[in-house]
């Protein structure tokens, strides 16, 4: 995986919350991984939570001399990250206000914690 990818797997995989440690890890686990498996851990990375002003200023820096393609990949699963997490909290906070405590407790359950995304 390319410098640049790696730089941007290190500030998504820090947006979606994951510890120092793992962060750095992960990045050195996956230095030697080919693109298109950089591509799903940063897509994955993407989805945890949305990304901020400051994140998508920190990353145009980074993608100045980026391959054309990888930009628009980049570019095309943040426009869909902030589209999805947009309306998608739009229609939690709706569904909450008529759901009862523990519907509301289960959905902050899921955000704060994507790991318990999965069905038991």
């Amino acid at each position: 995986m390319s410098t640049r990818m790696m730089r941007i797997l290190g500030i998504l995989s820090k947006q979606a919350g994951l510890p120092e440690s793992i962060q750095m890890s992960l990045v050195s686990e996956l230095k030697d991984a080919n693109l298109d498996t950089g591509k799903r851990i940063i897509s994955i990375l993407s989805k945890q939570k949305a990304l901020s002003e400051d994140i998508l200023t920190a990353l145009k820096p980074r993608l100045e001399n980026a391959d054309p393609d990888a930009i628009k990949w980049i570019d095309n699963v943040i426009d869909k990250q902030l589209a999805l997490s947009e309306s998608t909290e739009r229609f939690l906070v709706a569904m909450s206000e008529r759901a009862g405590p523990g519907v509301r407790k289960r959905i902050v359950e899921i955000f704060e914690n994507p790991a318990s995304r999965s069905l038991p």
